[in-house]
């Protein structure tokens, strides 16, 4: 099973509201990835040594104070430095560009997320790593 789970990328989903959090995970599981989702970014640091995501998913509230935080708790866990993080969050415009230039492995996607949009972004950071 871990063989075949490993020809699948892990996505690991940390969103603060479970209903938004499991419908993401249903609609990846069905787009082909192994979905990992959490509450918060406490268990999600508790859970990646294990799950070993290839992208982790985050929902904040501001990308800009809460996705800095995150980013840099992350950046220090020995379990998720280097692994490419998406941040979603409502307060992000729909046409902002997804990647900003400064902040490396960091990616942006307003809520509500675009499903088939996403599926297509984590499938090319997943080829890019």
């Amino acid at each position: 099973m871990e063989r075949e789970d490993r020809l699948h990328k892990r996505i690991l989903i940390a969103d603060e509201n479970p209903t938004e959090g499991s419908m993401l995970g249903q609609s990846l599981v069905s787009e082909g990835f192994v979905v990992l989702p959490v509450r918060d970014l406490p268990t999600l640091l508790a859970k990646a040594s294990a799950f070993k995501p290839d992208v982790i998913l985050l929902g904040v509230r501001d990308p800009a104070r809460d996705g800095a935080q995150a980013a840099a708790a992350l950046a220090g866990a020995r379990a998720t430095a280097g692994i490419p993080l998406v941040l979603l969050s409502g307060a992000i415009a729909p046409d902002a560009p997804r990647t900003r230039p400064k902040e490396p492995g960091r990616y942006f996607v307003a809520k509500p997320v675009e499903r088939i949009a996403l599926a297509a972004l984590l499938r090319a950071i997943t080829r890019e790593g």
